[in-house]
């Protein structure tokens, strides 16, 4: 539903708007965890959130007509997103082993997305070599590699911490295309991207904090104890 909805809303408003309003996910996932299961908010979090959001402003460019029916795709691909981030979290199969989530993942994904191009009647195939393989590479890569590390940060971190530093993704599309493509970076997308990695910084700070506190309360429930 994340992918489907977001390459949606690109037919109807620019990619970089689009993109914009998908990366609400990050503050639904912080929304929801401290709503639903009652996770703190703390001031780190809140200003990582608010730079990374400044930054993804500069990043992209958010030039051309708004559409409702884009924003709304958009905003619904940031929502379904956001679920998949706190199910790995607090799902009965938050449990499993990675690579089973990510098997299993993609299995009700391609039957998902199969049908849906059987329906439409938009199913290509790949004909050459080439193509086989570049969409196997980037399956690999994008698909295998992306969401088993995303899981397992989302595990060691938090569903929170690990949304709001997922919002690395624009800057190393920004680097890959000056390194491969010789793209060129522009002074603000330079600045966003160095909002980005504060709020990452912060986050790393707010993890500290957090075990810090819960190595204060092991102490004192020791020493109580004695």
């Amino acid at each position: 539903m994340t992918a489907l909805l977001l390459v949606s809303s690109y037919h109807f408003m620019p990619i970089g708007l689009a993109t914009m309003f998908h990366f609400i996910y990050p503050v639904i996932v912080t929304i929801c965890m401290a709503v639903l299961y009652k996770e703190k908010i703390t001031t780190f979090k809140i200003i990582a959130i608010v730079l990374a959001m400044a930054g993804l402003g500069l990043i992209f460019d958010l030039t051309g007509s708004m559409s409702l029916p884009g924003i709304a795709l958009a905003i619904g691909s940031g929502f379904t997103y956001a679920i998949y981030v706190i199910a790995n979290r607090k799902s009965s199969f938050g449990d499993f082993p990675a690579l089973v989530i990510v098997f299993y993942s993609s299995l009700v994904n391609l039957i998902g997305v199969a049908l849906f191009q059987l329906v439409s009647g938009r199913l290509v195939i790949p004909l050459t070599v080439r193509e086989w393989v570049l969409i196997s590479a980037n399956g690999l890569v994008s698909g295998l590699f992306a969401f088993f590390v995303l899981i397992i940060g989302i595990r060691r971190v938090g569903a929170s911490n690990a949304a709001i530093a997922n919002m690395i993704e624009p800057i190393t599309a920004l680097a890959a295309g000056a390194i491969v493509f010789g793209d060129r970076i522009e002074f603000k997308a330079l600045c966003g991207c160095i909002l980005v990695l504060l709020s990452i910084t912060f986050i790393a700070m707010n993890r500290d904090n957090a075990h810090a506190g819960e190595k204060t309360v092991s102490k004192t429930s020791s020493e109580r104890i004695r």
